[in-house]
């Protein structure tokens, strides 16, 4: 379930911190699911850890702006 950057711009900053925690705890369950040999897709937990670094960019870019337009 990769997100594009597209989608992510227009969620609320509610919206994306709310997804942020919820992909931080199934990072946490695929890591204890990889080493108990459970994890089917490997390749699940990189593409979550690109949808998290995606997140928390728009997010440092949100807070940037507000600084500089204040």
């Amino acid at each position: 379930m990769p997100m594009e950057m597209h989608e992510l711009i227009k969620k609320s900053d509610a919206e994306l911190n709310e997804l942020l925690h919820r992909l931080n705890a199934d990072t946490r369950t695929m890591r204890f699911q990889l080493a108990n040999v459970q994890l089917k897709n490997v390749r699940q937990m990189r593409k979550t850890r690109n949808d998290i670094a995606r997140i928390q960019t728009i997010l440092k870019q949100r807070t940037q702006v507000k600084k500089t337009t204040v």
